[in-house]
């Protein structure tokens, strides 16, 4: 998945459903979901129009989460900023800035992540929505998608298999004699 890093207090504002257009001088080559990661740079401070939305987040400027995933976001809309964004960006406006339009704000479980400038890749295997069933494996202790309910059937990462489909005793997962 495509991954963003932004300094803090940004990033929580967005995961918080407060930022819902993010500013950028250049234009992503395409919309969708986005994954939201905290810097771990030093916090930005607000422009002190914003100081009202430290108190909405319930943290004080520079005691902000560093260094992790925190939502995935869908980028819907994009266009040059224009006065009427600046609540919605949380920012005033500057030259060349591009309003990114965000919606449908999902919260991931906890995911350490290092940064990049522009967009990123994180392997979508890592990301986890706070809504969707997971379970870990039972050898390395992985969390992995578990859609149907049944655990950790086998672990590509430490090749822990249960051989839950076995036919004609040959696991059809690890393919080992079972």
């Amino acid at each position: 998945m495509r991954a963003l890093t932004l300094r803090q207090p940004f990033a929580s504002l967005i995961a918080a459903g407060i930022k819902t257009v993010e500013t950028r001088i250049w234009r992503p080559k395409e919309l969708g979901d986005v994954l939201i990661c905290a810097g771990v740079g030093k916090d930005l401070n607000l422009h002190e129009n914003f100081y009202h939305h430290y108190d909405q987040l319930k943290f004080q400027p520079g005691h902000t989460v560093k260094g992790i995933a925190l939502c995935v976001v869908e980028i819907h809309r994009v266009r040059p900023m224009i006065d009427t964004d600046i609540d919605a960006a949380v920012c005033m406006p500057y030259h060349r800035a591009q309003s990114w339009f965000l919606r449908n704000v999902r919260e991931v479980c906890a995911l350490k992540v290092k940064g990049a400038q522009g967009f990123f890749n994180v392997d979508d295997k890592l990301i986890y929505l706070k809504d969707q069933p997971t379970a870990n494996c039972p050898k390395c202790g992985i969390k992995h998608h578990d859609y149907d309910g049944l655990g950790v059937l086998h672990c590509d990462i430490c090749g822990y298999c249960s051989h839950p489909n076995s036919e004609d005793g040959i696991c059809r997962y690890c393919g080992e004699k079972v």
